[in-house]
């Protein structure tokens, strides 16, 4: 539960190191840098940032591989190559690119056209007539196109001119397609009646023989434009193939010069010197002074956080291999503060058991495993390590309760093995005793948060809020003495005396109410008093009211616990009754596996998001805050 430690690394050389330098700190992989104009400040440094020659090179070369459909890859490079032979390189390429791309570009046009052209003439593949003959009739004027719905009612006032003759061919949507007719010596007149009525033309090119024929040419022309484009395609691949590592060589070179020119930014100038200033984790601290030694010339320091005001130092997490794949909760939440707790291992253990009481089943459980295999090993998907973990925990608890894929009664004859009358636990018969463990695993968790935020404010340095706070010491005894008075008006409980409740409730709430005030006493250089009083009570009398709220509705929440196990019983329950409804042993045991596949899925998806909902808003707001800085050393993400 660390945040490892880090150290500000400060690095000041002569210009004409700076690539050398920057180059170096890429390599290295374990410098996150700052702006060093934050850190130095009005000192004589200032930005060391110019124009970038690299940039629009690497962008030309990233547009002309995405047009081959490729992506650049980072390679060793034996030999640096020289700019000219960079230059050469792309012109090439480009001159490639360009001749076989604009050529393609021609061909897919021609292929839309085309393409666009044949669905038109579709709406026409009824008629049994000539194209080539109605297209140059000597005494008909021939228009193909469409016609919306509406139109069609208005035509019937044109039923009585001899030369306006609509024929529909199909309908589509809100048109009809279709032909009129008219005579030569009446086209303009019927051009004009039926643009009045919104038809759209279609120009028929000149074609041979019925629609059909030629649609069926238009179709062969299609397969031999697309056969050119496969070619033009393959001719591309087959230039990147044989050109793949030289390709490769300079997009590699543009990136890392374009990286190290872009990492000036973070660097000051002064004179004929420039500064460059970041951290490294602690233990990565020795092999970067070793890399940067080599370079010769450069003098750097080291600097423990505590000692740099300016700025804060990023949060780079430290967890054992088996909590790691929690790290991917914190991180959605917040990343911790330096000095803060990391709170990895414990979502880790309480998530997977919170999952596993409340998805309890043998066999479903199983699935939960084997999915969670598939997502990792397969399909590399981080979650995958989540659900491994979860679904072993969801099998454990499957057997003390006696659950495998919704059958309550498969693990009797194990437990009768064992010397047991019965299962253990018997789910729909214990509801009450469910839904008050789960308001005590609800009292456990809000305690612990209590404990690590008492640990995190010690860490800190925050003594106040870890002695005065309503989630330090004083909120964690008066808590604990609420619920100790309230419980044996709800359940069996042994009474504590009123002499020993009554203090551990009135002292605890007089603290946090002047938690401010005595915080500050304890706390070096601050004003313990309030500048108003009569502010502060109104103020402090409103926040232990929601104090209040927050321990009730905390401790509460935890019965959705109780009843997510309650539900997957009674879930399982209502299908085994739909599946007894068939005597069919065939259509019985579909309904129990389709069953076992909806409550796995559906309820899985829940579980995970409601176990998810208990951590970040029961727990972590009584003890993270989850404002923190990522260690990042990748320039395009490092701020």
């Amino acid at each position: 539960m660390a945040v490892c430690k880090m150290k500000m690394v400060s690095m000041l050389a002569d210009i004409g190191s700076i690539d050398r330098v920057i180059d170096a700190c890429i390599s290295s992989g374990c410098f996150h840098p700052e702006m060093t104009t934050d850190l130095v400040g009005n000192n004589g440094f200032t930005p060391l940032y110019g124009d970038n020659p690299y940039r629009q090179r690497l962008s030309e070369l990233d547009d002309m591989l995405a047009d081959a459909g490729t992506e650049g890859e980072l390679v060793e490079l034996d030999s640096t190559p020289s700019d000219d032979e960079v230059s050469e390189m792309l012109d090439r390429l480009h001159e490639q690119l360009i001749s076989t791309g604009l050529k393609k570009q021609e061909l897919l046009d021609r292929l839309d056209k085309k393409r666009k052209y044949i669905d038109s003439l579709r709406h026409f593949e009824s008629l049994d007539v000539e194209l080539e003959k109605v297209l140059h009739s000597e005494f008909i004027k021939v228009r193909f196109g469409r016609l919306p719905l509406e139109a069609m009612t208005k035509l019937k006032a044109y039923e009585n001119n001899p030369y306006i003759l609509f024929l529909p061919c199909s309908k589509e949507g809100d048109f009809y397609w279709g032909v009129y007719f008219t005579p030569k010596s009446h086209a303009d007149e019927a051009d004009r009646i039926f643009a009045s009525l919104f038809f759209e033309r279609l120009r028929i090119a000149d074609c041979k023989g019925m629609p059909r024929d030629a649609i069926t040419a238009m179709c062969s022309e299609c397969d031999g434009i697309s056969a050119e484009i496969e070619q033009l395609e393959q001719k591309i691949q087959n230039y990147f193939e044989h050109e793949h590592d030289n390709v490769m060589r300079t997009y590699s070179y543009l990136k890392r010069k374009n990286d190290c020119y872009e990492y000036r930014r973070f660097c000051a100038g002064h004179s004929d010197f420039f500064m460059l200033a970041g951290w490294v984790a602690e233990d990565s601290a020795r092999e970067f002074l070793e890399t940067i030694n080599s370079i010769g010339g450069v003098k750097i320091e080291f600097d423990d956080p505590d000692k740099i005001k300016r700025i804060s130092p990023p949060s780079k997490l430290r967890n054992k291999k088996v909590f790691r794949p929690f790290e991917m909760y914190v991180s959605m939440y917040g990343l911790p503060r330096y000095n803060e707790l990391d709170p990895t291992p414990f979502v880790a253990i309480t998530y997977t058991v919170l999952f596993g009481i409340m998805f309890a089943d043998l066999g479903q459980g199983l699935l939960v495993l084997l999915a969670g295999l598939f997502m990792y090993k397969r399909m590399n998907m981080p979650l995958g390590k989540i659900l491994v973990p979860c679904g072993a925990s969801s099998m454990c608890f499957g057997t003390l309760f006696g659950s495998v894929f919704g059958f309550e009664e498969a693990l009797n004859p194990m437990y009768r093995a064992l010397g047991f009358e019965d299962k253990p636990i018997d789910v729909m018969g214990s509801a009450n005793m469910l839904l008050g463990l789960a308001i005590v695993i609800g009292f456990v968790l809000v305690l612990c948060a209590m404990g690590l935020n008492i640990y995190s404010c010690l860490k800190q340095h925050n003594i106040g809020g870890a002695l005065f706070g309503p989630n330090g010491l004083s909120g964690m005894v008066l808590y604990s003495s609420l619920v100790l008075a309230v419980a044996p008006m709800i359940v069996d409980f042994i009474s504590v005396p009123a002499a020993v409740l009554i203090p551990c409730i009135v002292i605890p709430l007089l603290l946090i109410f002047m938690r401010e005030p005595l915080g500050s006493l304890v706390s070096r250089g601050r004003e313990p008093m309030p500048e108003s009083w009569g502010e502060y009570i109104i103020d402090s009398a409103a926040e232990l009211f929601d104090v209040f709220i927050s321990y009730v509705s905390n401790t509460l929440s935890f019965l959705r616990v109780g009843a997510f196990v309650l539900i997957h019983a009674g879930m399982m329950v209502a299908f085994f009754s739909i599946a007894e409804l068939f005597t069919n042993p065939i259509a019985y045991w579909a309904v129990i596996v389709l069953a076992n596949i909806l409550v796995s899925v559906l309820e899985g998806l829940l579980v995970g998001i409601q176990v998810l909902r208990l951590e970040f808003y029961e727990m972590f707001s009584r003890f993270y805050n989850g404002d923190g800085k990522e260690f990042r050393t990748a320039l395009s993400d490092a701020e």
